[in-house]
């Protein structure tokens, strides 16, 4: 992030904390790819590192933006996907919301093993189920 133009100035300035509960990979081959919730052991919340901005677009509107930080897995999450988040510990909350850049930067690094589990899921995709159409008024013949 300390490199890339895009990411330079908000990793200087705009660090922020994403809370989760847990999150979704998919694995497999395309068009067979299979979801898994990932989450810790215990089902409890962890901190997502991220980067906001404000932007000012090209028609004057004021935009908030965000992005989470992501990083090579360790070797757990490597089974399933190529990525993982970046997950700040809540003893390095504060280094990483006010710290030095470069002492945030050595935040980024993989959760070690052990700290989350995957289980496959399934996630809802269908579409909602129409609405019955409007019963027209009818006459009463008496």
């Amino acid at each position: 992030a300390m490199e890339k133009p895009t990411f330079r100035n908000a990793m200087r300035r705009r660090r922020c904390l994403v809370p989760a509960d847990g999150y979704y990979e998919w694995s497999g081959a395309e068009g067979r790819k299979v979801p898994f919730f990932v989450q810790r052991p215990d089902g409890g919340l962890f901190a997502l590192a991220g980067l906001w901005a404000h932007w000012m677009g090209a028609d004057g509107s004021e935009l908030e933006t965000a992005t989470l930080m992501t990083i090579a897995p360790n070797a757990e999450l490597s089974l399933i996907h190529d990525r993982m988040p970046v997950i700040i510990a809540p003893e390095d909350y504060e280094t990483w919301l006010t710290g030095e850049a470069g002492d945030a930067a050595q935040l980024i690094r993989p959760a070690p093993d052990g700290s989350f589990v995957m289980e496959p899921t399934v996630i809802g995709r269908g579409a909602l189920p129409k609405p019955s159409p409007p019963k027209p008024d009818q006459m009463s013949l008496f």
